[in-house]
């Protein structure tokens, strides 16, 4: 199992039978590659960032439902008296449909938003940024947890509630900032967004102890079958994306 036992155990919360549940093997978190620092700095002047300035991206994965969190991200910005004190990128997602998609780089670009449809390299820009706000799926909370950006989420809640548990696991444990999806308003965008800009330390010192095991516990599965120390008639590891 691709998560932490100790943050979502299936076994527990899904009644697995013991004889199925003895099998699994739980590898904790997949890390993801980190881009060097020339990279890093590279990506923020491409973005025009001075070395003071700071950099919130704003994403929405593929995108198909993302246009809510966008719409209320620029309703803040929007209300923001004078000059927005930091610097802001959106990337839409393939998926958003094209009419809503439209609306987000119209506004976008009144407030000098730069706006992208798809990012060649996003692990880049998500450690150049200093909070991203995300949806929150599977592989965006382990590249930002491995990268070491705080991030605030928005979790869709259907059809699945998969995002919604992982946030509110992750948010438990300082590891994220977490705002609920019928919360999701252009008021609650600012507390939060200028709250961990503000203040990430807490969050930061969090991400820097969460370790991410899963490829080590991999490849000690593997070496364990390949010296011969689990038999092929053994149980077999069970592998499935975790919480």
């Amino acid at each position: 199992m691709y998560g932490n036992q100790q943050f979502y155990d299936p076994v527990t919360e899904y009644a697995i039978p013991e004889s199925i549940g003895r099998k699994m093997v739980f590898t904790g978190y997949i890390p993801r590659r980190v881009p060097a620092a020339s990279q890093i700095n590279k990506v923020r002047k491409e973005q025009g960032l001075k070395a003071s300035e700071k950099l919130v991206v704003v994403t929405a994965g593929g995108g198909g439902d993302g246009y809510r969190v966008m719409d209320a991200y620029l309703g803040m910005l929007e209300n923001v008296p004078g000059e927005i004190p930091f610097r802001n990128v959106f990337i839409t997602g393939p998926f958003m449909p094209v009419q809503k998609r439209k609306k987000i780089f119209k506004r976008a670009r009144k407030l000098g938003v730069r706006t992208y449809h798809f990012y060649r390299h996003m692990e880049k820009l998500l450690a150049a940024a200093d909070v991203v706000v995300s949806m929150g799926g599977y592989n965006t909370i382990c590249e930002l947890l491995s990268l070491g950006t705080v991030s605030i989420i928005i979790p869709r809640e259907l059809p699945r509630k998969e995002q919604l548990i992982r946030a509110k696991l992750l948010h438990r444990r300082s590891l994220v900032e977490f705002i609920p999806w019928h919360a999701c308003t252009p008021q609650q965008m600012q507390a939060k967004v200028y709250g961990l800009l503000d203040n990430p330390d807490a969050c930061r010192e969090a991400i820097s102890r969460f370790q991410m095991t899963a490829i080590d516990v991999m490849r000690q599965r593997l070496a364990a079958f390949r010296n011969g120390e689990i038999t092929n008639d053994c149980e077999p590891v069970l592998l499935a994306q975790q919480l």
